[in-house]
């Protein structure tokens, strides 16, 4: 039962890690032209929910796991993995209810929006998939670690990750500024205007 546990857990990580480097990697690719189109929206929502149900898997293995064998999984680890997987939650919901639905009904001759509202909103999808895979790694290293580890405390591990997270928030948000690709929506909507 715990090598099943294990396994479940193991691949339910991986997976999930897996599907928001990906899914970061599109944002950053997708809006380059500012706007999301319907088989982009569709890789999004895909991906989308292959890290809900990952996030959920391991969030109930979790919880077998501290049900059936107290001695395998330490408070500490239960507690810094369900504050981290809320965290992933989270930013799925953010990017997926809020993000992509705004940028895929964006069209450069819209007057609904204004450009500065889909420069916030793609800086904002990048930073919650840096985040996303941040938390993915920090999940994984809890598991390949914290398991064995005393070291890990909830204080350690929830400081080092939110001190991690800053920094991916600083770093996506650096990236954005130094690689700004795309249409410049100032001149195109000045030129449909005249």
């Amino acid at each position: 039962m715990i090598f099943l546990m294990i396994f479940i857990k193991t691949l339910a990580i991986v997976i999930g890690f897996s599907s928001a480097l990906v899914n970061d990697i599109y944002t950053f690719l997708f809006l380059r032209d500012f706007r999301i189109t319907k088989k982009e929206r569709d890789v999004f929502d895909l991906l989308a929910n292959v890290n809900l149900t990952c996030a959920f898997i391991l969030a109930i293995s979790f919880l077998f796991s501290f049900i059936y064998e107290i001695d395998f999984v330490k408070e500490d680890i239960l507690i810094a993995t369900a504050v981290i997987l809320l965290i992933v939650l989270i930013n799925e919901l953010l990017f997926r209810r809020i993000v992509v639905p705004v940028l895929a009904n964006f069209r450069l001759n819209s007057d609904y929006m204004d450009v500065e509202q889909v420069v916030v909103l793609r800086k904002v999808g990048l930073t919650l998939n840096g985040v996303s895979v941040i938390s993915w790694i920090y999940l994984l290293l809890i598991f390949q670690f914290g398991l064995t580890n005393d070291f890990f405390v909830t204080g350690y591990i929830l400081g080092d990750y939110m001190f991690i997270s800053s920094v991916t928030i600083l770093l996506m948000n650096f990236i954005y500024r130094t690689k700004k690709t795309g249409p410049n929506l100032n001149q195109e909507n000045n030129a449909q205007q005249i």
